[in-house]
Parts: structure tokens; C-alpha cells; sequence
């Protein structure tokens, strides 16, 4: 698909957009992999917390779909009745890209179906902080935690045939062999 070709697509979804506080309007399509285009609008609640951006939505229904490996994204955004202009994505939204895209991604910003800007999600989210950032870091065979001098109420315990490791080896540190989600549950439950 061709960067105008998506750009056109990101142009029709931002019809969709239910946008009655902001007045400004915003489609994506999005490009996975697989080759399909996903296609999302802002949606807007008078609440405005509950709001979802174009990008996210077309995100989170190409996620719901099972797809989790993205080329490219276009994003068109405008004011109701207003002109066009490069509409680039908030902070949340370029969280959420990297969350399942390669810093190379394609960031397509349109401002009409041949007028367009094409970055990469590096280029417009530098230093991010992404999966990676939660994997346990060793230093003189010493877990972050401990490498960093932490000290809990009670020193983490060996685990042995627990399910929450998934197998029956001991390890020293159950920190270090914690997931993202269990580790972040498990410093609150300390």
C-alpha cells in the first residue's frame, strides 16, 4: 500500500469522527503487517477523560483482531468545517504505538491525500520507554532491585512448582523471573 493510498484511508475514517466538544476531527488507518488496513476516528465523550484518539482506536481493533506487528499508520485530523493541516499523534497515543511497533515504523502525518509528511515513530517518540525498559537488569549477577540496594519489608522468597513461574526451578530472586505485569504486582504486594 502506498503512502497516498493510506492517506486516504486515514481521510475517509476521520468522516466518522464523533467529536461534538473539541470540533476537531481525526481519522488513522493503520497498516499491519498482514498487509490489512485498520481505520479509527477520535471518539469523544462529554466526560472527556473516556475520550480515544483515531490512532488508538484503529489500534486497538487491529490488537482485537490478533494482529500485533504494524508497518505504517496515516493520521488526518481537521476542524469541523475547517482546513486541513498535519495532525501529528499525542504522547498516548505514540505510547501505544510503540508498544507494538519497531522505532522504524512509518508515521504517515497528511494533510491532503498527496500532501503529507513521513516520519518514523523514533523520530517522533526518541528516548520512549518500552517493554524492554522493564526487563530485569543484571549487574554482577544481581537483579536491578538488588543491584540498586532496595530493601523490602521482607526479602523476596525462592519459589519452587509455583504456577506463577510456570515450572518447578528454584530461583534465587523471584523479582528476576517475574513478567512486566508480575513484577509491577508484585511491588505493590510487598
Amino acid at each position: 500500500m502506498t503512502h497516498a493510498e493510506l492517506a486516504q484511508a486515514a481521510i475517509i475514517a476521520k468522516s466518522n469522527s464523533y467529536s461534538p466538544y473539541s470540533n476537531f476531527q481525526v481519522g488513522a488507518a493503520l497498516l499491519a503487517k498482514s498487509g490489512k488496513v485498520y481505520t479509527g476516528c477520535n471518539i469523544e465523550s462529554a466526560a472527556y477523560s473516556p475520550t480515544n484518539c483515531a490512532e488508538r482506536t484503529a489500534l486497538f481493533k487491529a490488537v482485537s483482531e490478533g494482529e500485533r506487528e504494524f508497518s505504517a499508520i496515516a493520521v488526518a485530523g481537521s476542524p469541523i468545517n475547517g482546513e486541513p493541516d498535519y495532525c501529528f499523534p499525542c504522547g498516548v497515543c505514540r505510547q501505544m504505538l510503540k508498544e507494538f511497533a519497531q522505532d522504524n515504523m512509518e508515521v504517515v502525518i497528511v494533510k491532503a491525500e498527496n500532501d503529507y509528511k513521513v516520519l518514523s515513530l523514533g523520530e517522533l517518540f526518541p528516548h520512549s520507554f518500552g517493554a524492554g525498559d522493564l526487563e530485569p537488569v543484571f549487574n554482577n549477577g544481581m537483579c536491578r532491585e538488588r543491584a540498586n540496594g532496595v530493601i523490602y519489608k521482607e526479602p523476596p522468597t525462592t519459589h519452587t512448582g509455583s504456577s506463577l513461574l510456570g515450572g518447578g526451578d528454584a530461583v534465587d530472586c523471584v523479582i528476576c523471573a517475574l513478567s512486566a505485569h508480575q513484577l509491577i504486582e508484585h511491588r505493590f504486594s510487598v
